[in-house]
């Protein structure tokens, strides 16, 4: 018999902690922030304390009460005496989104990470080119130690590295990718890169990718006496939804099936038409083409598949498209990892001018070219400026007179991304810059993102076709839908385990 324990993500979106256990082994299946949770405490410019380790995220249960971290992560003043040890051969991720792998630099570093190749090449690109946060470094980090009783400090000691376990391919590109720390002037890591299927591991684990909005999405089947489906994050409506047919095939009729619900409690999502990603471009192309001046694609962070789609759209509309430099650095570590190699086509906005320029962005390939705000001015009309509301600082610079905005991200569905959203319609009113896909803002609102996750019908669906013993819904403030649907149905609660 199995223990399963839903540390995070019962009854809410994201976060996922999932811990299971067979006798004296066990595993993780994610571990990510909450940010519903963490955004009760925190915001832009209140952050957890940096010198205080795990004691803020302990105390306001943003880290389950067990005692698996970093012996560098926690201050003097803190006793992990009475919280559990628990068995964790390993860490599993399912893709490389921070409401799945967020908190994962805070577990011991013993602990190795089983991923796709893409999803920890995308991690570790994110680590090098983000900022430098508690928990933020589960790929190398470097230890901290006492500054006095309640403080810790980072040391001066090399970096170390966390063993990886890949469950696909490894080039020499992505080793070269994985072992290299640009802010250490090439300074290497010294931890091993195996494959999985060389590696000596107390579970049966089979790996399968399955369709999301960010490429190296895995599923994970656990076989043996465990007969365990993790969907992770999943859909059917992208360009990869035959993978995750293969998935839903591979795991019919197994013993529990542990599932996300991201859009359940939708009405929209239970009556409306799916918007498939062949449609986003389809009517993302019609705004670029009938706009002559600026555009700008505005889409989640890492989703590669939307910006070929914009890549496409640009190659099509004569115009040449332009990213930020993170994201010219996530893309040079995708291609590391085996994905097309877009860079040769793209621009990047910006430069390598600021004297202060990071290790990471000095790493850029050669093949990226560098664009200005003066070009861009000059000829708006050339270009897709694929910019968050974050990159709309440089509108003054580039000074559009009018332009199209194509939102093809998420509604917001929160107060904090409300506010985003009305400063982000005062940046387009005061350049005259009409927008596509923003809800409330324009009448073509819908057709210009499609989600990554399952509908409803969808994953009614998935259920059926799998026809598991136990449903385990996570990820989801809506778990009761499933059991209004199935008889075998346990709606977890945090901390409480499972047996199945």
């Amino acid at each position: 018999m199995a223990q399963v324990t839903i540390y995070g993500g019962a009854g809410s979106i994201g976060g996922n902690k999932i811990h299971i256990r067979e006798g004296s082994s066990g595993l993780f299946l994610d571990f990510g922030i909450d940010f519903s949770m963490y955004s009760r405490f925190y915001g832009d410019f209140l952050t957890p304390r940096s010198g205080r380790g795990i004691y803020d995220y302990l105390h306001l249960g943003l880290l389950p009460p067990i005692a698996n971290y970093r012996s560098d992560l926690t201050p003097p003043d803190l006793t992990l005496k009475g919280m559990p040890q628990i068995p964790v051969d390993a860490l599993l991720l399912s893709h490389a989104h921070m409401d799945h792998v967020g908190l994962a630099g805070m577990l011991d570093t013993t602990i190795p990470l089983i991923a796709s190749g893409t999803t920890l090449g995308l991690i570790k690109a994110m680590q090098d080119s983000g900022p430098a946060r508690i928990g933020s470094d589960p790929i190398y980090t470097k230890e901290r130690t006492p500054h006095d009783e309640r403080t810790l400090v980072a040391g001066r000691k090399a970096a170390i590295g966390r063993d990886l376990i890949v469950t696909d391919d490894i080039t020499d590109s992505f080793r070269s990718l994985i072992s290299t720390i640009p802010q250490g002037k090439g300074a290497r890591i010294n931890a091993s890169v195996s494959l999985f299927h060389e590696s000596n591991f107390p579970f049966s684990i089979e790996s399968y990718p399955v369709d999301h909005s960010i490429p190296g999405a895995t599923a994970f089947l656990l076989g043996g006496d465990l007969s365990i489906a993790y969907t992770g994050d999943i859909r059917t409506h992208g360009r990869e939804n035959a993978a995750t047919s293969r998935f839903v095939d591979a795991a019919r009729d197994t013993g529990t099936l542990i599932i996300e619900g991201t859009r359940l409690l939708r009405e929209e999502d239970h009556s409306s038409p799916e918007v498939s990603e062949e449609e986003v471009a389809v009517n993302c192309r019609e705004a670029v083409a009938e706009e002559e001046g600026l555009v700008i694609a505005d889409f989640s962070p890492r989703n590669i598949e939307r910006l070929m789609i914009f890549q496409e759209i640009a190659d099509t509309c004569g115009r040449q498209l332009v990213v930020t430099a993170k994201d010219a650095y996530l893309l040079q570590a995708m291609a590391a990892c085996g994905h097309p190699h877009l860079l040769p086509s793209l621009l990047m906005y910006g430069g390598f001018t600021d004297p202060r320029i990071p290790g990471w962005k000095k790493g850029l390939s050669d093949q990226i070219i560098p664009v200005s705000s003066d070009e861009v001015k000059r000829d708006p009309g050339s270009y897709i400026l694929c910019f968050s509301l974050y990159d709309l600082v440089a509108l003054p610079d580039i000074a559009p007179e009018g332009g199209t905005y194509i939102s093809s991200t998420c509604e917001a569905f929160n107060e904090e991304m409300a506010l985003d959203t009305a400063r982000l319609v005062e940046w387009l009113d005061r350049f005259g810059i009409c927008c596509h896909g923003l809800s409330g803002r324009s009448p073509e609102a819908v057709g210009f993102h499609a989600s990554g996750h399952a509908s409803p019908q969808d994953l009614e669906a998935i259920v059926d076709r799998i026809d598991p013993d136990l449903i385990i819904p996570v990820h989801t403030t809506a778990p009761e839908w499933y059991s209004r649907r199935w008889e075998q149905v346990v709606i977890p609660q945090t901390g409480e385990e499972i047996t199945c």
